[in-house]
């Protein structure tokens, strides 16, 4: 995989961390709505620990929110294929 890109709420809120933020509210609803092959890849809840984490993927690219404590992290990554 590469990182494509990863910011923590915590980091001063630049125009990179709201970019994030949209993309992964933006993939969110296309997988909602079964738009562009965008599916639920992954999802975890940990209330004991306040951690929770909702991924995304089309095959290609996966967007992935992560919130630990309420600091909230985003990333993309590129999925790359074997062989």
């Amino acid at each position: 995989m590469i990182n494509i890109g990863a910011l923590k709420s915590q980091e001063d809120k630049k125009d990179e961390y709201t970019a994030l933020v949209l993309l992964y509210q933006s993939v969110q609803s296309l997988a909602n709505n079964k738009i562009g092959g965008w599916d639920l890849d992954y999802t975890y809840t940990n209330n004991d620990e306040q951690e929770f984490t909702t991924s995304y993927s089309n095959g290609k690219i996966k967007v992935t929110a992560h919130s630990v404590n309420g600091d909230h992290y985003y990333s993309v990554v590129s999925i790359e294929k074997e062989g």
